[in-house]
């Protein structure tokens, strides 16, 4: 199944990212999917189940928290848990949990916040070096790690940015209404009927993200505003 073909329902939590997404696609549109913390967003796949603190109208499939899965042992062929897991008061605990519900095989993908300010409901408690995601995860064999386009050091910039000015000029949340801040960076709604306010973040915006090219990856990982790893379960 292509990734193009996944029909997505993205709520103001977060969005699904890409690799999300492709690693769905290589694991195959029938598998069981756990999605820990996904807000109201969601899949339209068979076997998707969306557990989350808060309930949401229509979309969270099931109200639970992480640190105890409602789950059996071994019955996940792939978990993701986005920008979650900076928001857990345990995350030792949620890791060994997700290790549990994961069938031999299976695949985890995990975003964190790393050089980002706090945010988000209702708590907001460990945020991570890779190094430090690499160790929370040790038990699962590791694939892939590092950092994603959206968690480059620009977003660290325009999230603590963003934050300072909200704070010192309180005025300006009523201008830029547009500018929404989620965890894995800042977008824009309505890109029509943006103020002034607004196309000057777009321009700033538009400028890191270039600069972001010419920063090396090594270097990336020490700014960055979050990182990722992707594991199995062997």
């Amino acid at each position: 199944m292509l990734e193009r073909d996944i029909t997505v329902c993205c709520g103001r939590s977060h969005n699904f990212k890409p690799t999300s997404l492709r690693l769905i696609s290589e694991i195959g549109a029938n598998s069981k999917i756990l999605d820990i913390g996904g807000g109201d967003r969601k899949l339209d796949l068979p076997n998707y189940v969306n557990i989350d603190i808060i309930k949401y109208p229509s979309m969270t499939t099931i109200l639970g928290d992480g640190h105890f899965l409602p789950f059996e042992s071994n019955c996940f062929d792939i978990i993701l848990c986005e920008a979650v897991i900076e928001h857990c008061k345990k995350p030792w605990i949620v890791a060994n949990e997700l290790y549990r519900v994961l069938r031999k095989d299976g695949l985890i993908y995990i975003d964190a916040a790393f050089m980002q300010p706090v945010h988000s409901y209702p708590n907001h408690y460990f945020n991570m070096t890779l190094n430090g995601v690499e160790t929370l995860f040790e038990k699962f064999e590791k694939i892939d790690s590092g950092v994603q386009t959206y968690q480059m050091p620009s977003f660290t910039l325009l999230f603590v940015l963003t934050n300072y000015i909200r704070c010192l000029f309180p005025f300006v949340d009523k201008y830029a209404s547009n500018i929404q801040i989620f965890d894995s960076g800042t977008f824009i709604k309505n890109r029509k009927k943006s103020s002034i306010f607004t196309r000057i973040y777009q321009l700033i915006q538009s400028i890191l993200v270039v600069l972001d090219r010419r920063v090396p990856p090594e270097k990336a990982q020490g700014m960055a505003a979050g990182v990722y790893f992707i594991g199995r379960k062997g």
